[in-house]
């Protein structure tokens, strides 16, 4: 069978077109199957810097956010306990005064339940979350509350139990934000509240008026501080509530950014290869005409 130079060029063209249309069908099929638009890098050349740039930053921010919500648990634990501790000294408070006030004051009347109150007081400065002792500063090999049975210093704070260290946590929240959400149990406030129940008792157990009277003023004065305390940590919180947000707004940003990149617009790519498995068609289909052609068609 002879063929014209015509019938070759033709064939030749038509062959290429045929092999290029293969070529993307394949890449096509791959891509809808994966939903990326390559498995290396080298297939999105002109977006991979922008690609791992964008993961990179992906991956700082959701570091971030681990640490950050590590931190959140850990203010809102803090948070209950210095409520409970604010319901503690409201609750001596109340005791004290209905003492003071009795006209026939009973020794001992009120001893059990403020030493419950100091129970509860010592267990909430000593509150633990996976292991680690809130109130101890950086310290989590002891409780940050050990009462000394030989204090003696009635009528005035109690700076004896402490055990932790002086230092504040903090976390870097974001780029270029560390935020301090540490507190110790050696507050000032904290160490009125431990001072007033543990006067309250000795001065009920004795009947000792003015040391009832000293326990009243102690815990007056830590109830301001607590709920200061209190406050301190509800900002913290929403601080770092305020950076969560914002740390959110940036990964869907992100997100979005990276999908643009390497996932595959399904759509399109079914159009594709629908339209590149027409032109194999075509192409085999004027492959095998030229290849039909005869000496009689070679001359006509």
């Amino acid at each position: 069978m002879l063929t014209r130079t015509g019938d070759l060029a033709q064939s030749t063209y038509t062959t290429q077109l045929l092999l290029d249309a293969q070529t993307r069908s394949r890449e096509t099929q791959i891509q809808i199957s994966t939903g990326k638009v390559a498995t290396q890098f080298s297939g999105i050349a002109d977006g991979a810097s922008r690609l791992v740039s964008a993961k990179d930053a992906l991956q700082r921010i959701q570091q971030f956010q681990t640490n950050n919500q590590l931190v959140d648990a850990r203010l809102q634990v803090m948070e209950s306990s210095t409520a409970s501790l604010v319901e503690i000294a409201v609750q001596l408070r109340v005791l004290l005064i209905q003492r003071l006030d009795s006209a026939q004051g009973v020794p001992g009347i009120i001893t059990p339940g403020t030493e419950q109150l100091l129970q509860q007081a010592v267990a909430e400065l000593n509150v633990e979350l996976d292991g680690r002792h809130l109130f101890a500063g950086s310290r989590n090999d002891v409780s940050p509350v050990v009462l000394d049975p030989a204090f003696s210093g009635f009528g005035a704070p109690d700076d004896t139990y402490y055990r932790g260290d002086a230092v504040e946590l903090t976390v870097r929240a974001d780029v270029d934000h560390d935020l301090t959400y540490g507190m110790t149990a050696d507050r000032v406030g904290f160490q009125e509240l431990i001072g007033a129940l543990r006067t309250a008792l000795e001065g009920d157990r004795n009947d000792d008026r003015a040391m009832l009277e000293s326990a009243l003023g102690l815990v007056n004065a830590a109830l301001p501080k607590i709920t200061d305390y209190q406050g301190e940590l509800g900002a913290r919180q929403a601080a770092l509530e305020r950076i969560n947000l914002g740390h959110g707004d940036a990964e869907v940003y992100l997100q979005r950014q990276i999908s643009d990149i390497e996932n595959v617009d399904l759509t399109a790519a079914i159009t594709r290869l629908s339209q590149d498995q027409m032109v194999i068609e075509s192409a085999m289909a004027t492959i095998a005409q030229l290849s039909r052609l005869s000496l009689v068609d070679f001359l006509r």
